[in-house]
């Protein structure tokens, strides 16, 4: 059956009257298929454009005009009304005409029977937006902007009210359409019971018996529910009551019959619950309405109602349930809420305010009724009007978030504040907690301070220590060149005392005409090779005091023998042998002057012990070779000079550490070794005492 069958016309245009004397729009209730059941214009403006669109379809009838899909107002209306259909849930969207249509489905036991709208807001009065709509109407621009002003603007509230009323009124057709359902069913069974009457005529007994079966089962179901079930009329008093009443509320049912149950109702709730008998008694279903009701002990609990109104009889069959316990356990929630150390805020799909507690009056210094007058943007320093509104739909669309931004206070102070913030669909309402964090990100930003400071002074004394390095190396190779002279002395002794001789030897030859040219020939190419030898030991020593360029490969051998080279006059003098167990082809990467002095100091400090030990035969033997597990070089200088005291060994790395007079030693040489050796090559130098010395071992990589 269709809903104009089930209602009635006139009393679905009575229905759509009842809210559009309040906004003055259109309406239109649908049957399931997108005929109309009922539509209704008190809008110039929805009837201007309405006529307008469907003179677009040509000259046909309305059946047809539905069909050809040109009709805009009407797609447009059963565009949303079949949303709601499909949903099975309230809806709206705004129509071609600049209107917001707000659709509700009528349901009956989950079967969708249709859909009731209508226009729940203003006309546009922006002329652009007339324009256009005035284009896609083909009507004057004009004179829609006319209607436009003639009408008299609604406040929200008003259309909000008349969202309600299009729900209340999808509740009664449901009512309506189970009555009148169960009406033909009745009237259909007694036109029944007509046909079979002298059939049952011999079992009428049984049927009694069973009526009575099925009257007592009801009557057990009524008395033994645990939910409240009574009768009332319309006199506020319950005519019949089920035992659950007693119980629950703990008078006797002849003191709940006796009375007006108005008197039961807390005074604080009788105004509300006037209000809704008066819309049972016009016929509308009530649903999850509650009130406290006087219990014998002086206490209230609070009864949540669903009541259907039998308008014939003057009677409401209602039943209640106790949910004192539910909301106890609500304000409980909310009084934990309120008086939580962390703000807590309820925020619209708007961004308006519609709760606060006391932490976030607290923490912005704002008043709860100020805080409700508010919206997000008004606190927020960060985010723009805009910014909030795109992150707002960001939190509805995720569910939910968590971040952190800086809100304005009342005093004009900006604090930094932690939010999480969660969507409730159903309820379409965000729950967001926030806490401040302006001491924690104070503390954040004199920690980063104390960090890059920190960070500065180690640059800083990296620096120094650099700069310290750099004379502790210079320092170094000033000792180092210290022992060259020595060495050069002794290289230089020899040849000189030759050259010395041979012009001594050119006088007396002279003296005791002896000279001739031979002679002096012999004298002459003796006396140029000492003074080539003279050259070399100078090329050699400005060769170690030059510096490096770029690091590069060189042979290991040759760099060794020629820096002990330098030394060997000084050594034989000392009668202080060399063996050399040398790989010729090892190639190593790096400084090669650096490395000479790694070498050279290594051997002064052996050279230094043989001295002060007065060693005779010491013997230096050096090795080369590679680590078959790592391959890496390993070179080894080991010695015959008595090892190294154990209470020092750990220390003879350490800058400043010597055993010699400060007038002989700084403890810079085996100090500046390592450094070169470890930072500069990337390789490691360690000592260990021998069975009659020392053995300095030295790895790098190939």
């Amino acid at each position: 059956m269709s809903l104009k069958q089930i209602i009635g016309a006139d009393t679905l245009l009575d229905i759509q009257e009842s809210y559009l004397q309040y906004i003055e729009t259109s309406a239109a209730i649908y049957e399931v298929d997108g005929n109309y059941a009922a539509s209704l214009f008190t809008s110039r403006w929805c009837d201007f454009l309405n006529q307008a669109s469907k003179k677009l379809c040509g000259n046909v009838s309305e059946a047809e005009a539905m069909k050809s899909g040109k009709w805009i107002c009407h797609e447009d209306c059963w565009a949303i009304s079949l949303k709601s259909i499909k949903d099975k849930k309230p809806c709206e969207m705004e129509c071609s005409g600049g209107i917001v249509i707000y659709a509700a489905p009528i349901i009956v036991e989950d079967i969708v029977f249709g859909s009731n709208n209508a226009g729940i807001s203003n006309p546009p009065t922006d002329e652009t937006k007339i324009r256009e709509i005035a284009d896609k109407f083909k009507v004057s621009s004009q004179e829609l902007s006319k209607i436009a002003k003639e009408y008299m603007p609604r406040p929200e509230y008003v259309f909000n009210a008349v969202r309600n009323h299009i729900l209340t009124a999808s509740r009664t057709f449901v009512s309506t359409f189970l009555r009148r359902q169960a009406e033909e069913e009745l009237i259909e069974y007694k036109e029944h019971l007509e046909v079979l009457v002298q059939e049952r005529t011999a079992k009428l007994q049984t049927e009694v018996e069973e009526r009575t079966k099925i009257e007592k089962e009801l009557t057990d179901i009524f008395n033994l529910s645990l939910d409240i079930i009574c009768i009332a009329d319309l006199s506020y008093y319950f005519k019949k009551i089920n035992p659950a009443f007693e119980k629950i509320l703990g008078f006797t049912k002849e003191e709940l019959l006796s009375r007006p149950f108005i008197e039961f109702i807390h005074p604080d709730d009788r105004d509300a619950s006037i209000k809704e008998m008066i819309r049972l008694s016009q016929g509308m279903a009530l649903t999850h309405f509650a009130n406290r009701y006087l219990c014998k002990d002086g206490s209230y609990k609070y009864i949540e109602w669903a009541a259907s109104p039998i308008s014939d009889e003057g009677i409401t069959y209602a039943i209640g349930r106790d949910v004192t316990k539910h909301r106890e356990l609500e304000a409980q929630n909310k009084m934990i809420l309120r008086t939580s150390i962390d703000s807590f805020i309820v925020v619209d799909p708007k961004g308006r305010l519609l709760d606060v507690n006391d932490s976030f009056c607290k923490m912005t210094g704002y008043s709860r009724e100020e805080a409700l007058k508010m919206s997000v943007s008004d606190i927020d320093a960060i985010e723009s009007q805009e910014e909030a509104k795109i992150h707002i739909q960001r939190i509805i669309d995720t569910g939910g978030d968590r971040f952190e931004t800086k809100q304005r206070t009342k005093d004009g102070r900006i604090i930094d504040v932690e939010v999480s913030v969660n969507y409730i669909k159903d309820k379409e309402i965000m729950f967001s907690f926030m806490r401040d964090i302006t001491d924690r990100k104070t503390i954040e930003r004199e920690l980063n301070e104390l960090n890059y400071n920190l960070q500065k002074r180690v640059a800083e004394e990296v620096q120094k220590n650099r700069l310290k390095d750099q004379l502790m190396y210079e320092q170094s190779r000033h000792i180092a060149i210290g022992e060259l002279l020595v060495n050069i002395a002794h290289q230089w002794r020899q040849p000189l005392c030759a050259i010395g001789v041979i012009i001594q030897d050119l006088k007396d030859a002279y003296n005791c005409k002896e000279l001739d040219d031979k002679y002096l020939e012999n004298s002459i190419d003796t006396t140029f090779k000492e003074l080539d030898y003279l050259s070399k030991t100078l090329d050699d020593f400005k060769n170690f005091y030059g510096r490096d360029g770029e690091k590069a490969y060189f042979n290991l051998s040759d760099t060794v023998h020629n820096t002990l080279s330098l030394m060997m006059g000084y050594l034989k003098s000392r009668n202080i042998s060399i063996a050399y167990d040398m790989d010729d082809s090892i190639m190593i990467y790096g400084h090669t002057r650096e490395f000479s002095q790694v070498i050279l100091n290594l051997v002064s400090n052996i050279k230094d012990v043989f001295e002060n030990r007065k060693i005779d035969n010491g013997l230096i033997k050096i090795a080369s070779s590679i680590d078959p597990a790592s391959g890496n070089v390993i070179l080894t200088i080991m010695d015959n000079g008595g090892g190294i005291p154990d209470d020092i060994l750990g220390k003879i790395f350490d800058p400043y550490f010597t055993t010699k007079s400060k007038r002989r030693g700084t403890g810079l040489g085996l100090y500046i070794s390592k450094v070169m050796v470890e930072k500069n090559m990337n390789g490691s130098i360690i000592v260990r005492n021998t069975d009659d010395g020392c053995e300095f071992k030295i790895e790098v990589q190939r």
